[in-house]
């Protein structure tokens, strides 16, 4: 069995901080001629516990996953997140990390990374872990920064809500997207976009220059978001009625 390069983390939005960490653990692994992998959790532990204020995602789980194909991880790993499994101690979920995973080589987390019962554990407590198993190793990445502030899911979170997405976009390292599908309301009318999944966070009322993307076409195209939260996109082509796409944001909305 080939040893396994495994980061650990929610990688809500996939982010460029995200990007750099599992970059690294697919990189050694393709070195070593090892296995990359992710473990990510589902729902967000927060909502599990019923805080308040537990985040709203950036994507929905099935685009967190494809997302994550795309950096080409060998291994990717959703653990379905509950009550009983946040009481765990820090000492046991390393214990179940080394049973499921009996081939673990290297750990990779954040700087920021916290684990096990009332995020008890941190990156201090990973290090003793792993080195009580001498063949389990930890990389710690540090965060990235943009114009001297740290990337991370909230701060997008926060630039979503306010519509900036020239700086969604900086911080992702690629085009926000939402997943959809097209239905033609009435002649030279807009077509209405339904969202097959749901997507937490609502972007402010106005009108966002987009992408449209499909096998079939790419366009660009007008993205009305209105405050019902009913979203009505009018392409410069005309797609298929119940056409799936994927709506790709350019740039900051262009009106309020």
């Amino acid at each position: 069995m080939k040893e396994l390069h495994l980061a650990i983390g929610i990688f809500d939005g996939v982010h460029l901080g995200h990007r750099t960490l599992i970059g690294k653990a697919v990189e050694n692994a393709r070195n070593t001629h090892a296995w990359s992998g992710v473990l990510s959790f589902h729902p967000h532990p927060q909502k599990v516990l019923g805080f308040p204020q537990a985040p709203k995602m950036i994507y929905p789980i099935q685009q967190r996953y494809r997302l994550l194909k795309e950096l080409k991880v060998d291994h990717i790993f959703v653990k379905h997140f509950t009550s009983a499994w946040s009481q765990f101690q820090p000492d046991r979920f390393f214990s179940f990390l080394k049973r499921i995973f009996p081939n673990l080589h290297t750990v990779y987390v954040g700087e920021d990374f916290h684990f096990g019962h009332q995020r008890q554990g941190n990156v201090a407590t990973l290090e003793t872990l792993c080195q009580k198993e001498n063949h389990v190793c930890l990389n710690v990445t540090q965060p990235c920064t943009h114009e001297g502030e740290r990337i991370c899911s909230t701060r997008i979170r926060h630039a979503l809500q306010a519509g900036q997405i020239d700086l969604v976009n900086t911080l992702l390292g690629k085009s926000y997207h939402r997943w959809g599908q097209l239905k033609h309301l009435k002649k030279h009318h807009p077509y209405n976009v339904q969202f097959p999944y749901p997507y937490e966070i609502q972007l402010p009322p106005g009108i966002y220059a987009v992408q449209l993307c499909s096998k079939d076409y790419f366009s660009p195209a007008k993205l009305t978001v209105e405050a019902t939260s009913s979203v009505l996109v009018q392409p410069e082509i005309t797609p298929n009625i119940y056409q799936s796409i994927t709506i790709n944001f350019c740039g900051t909305d262009l009106a309020r």
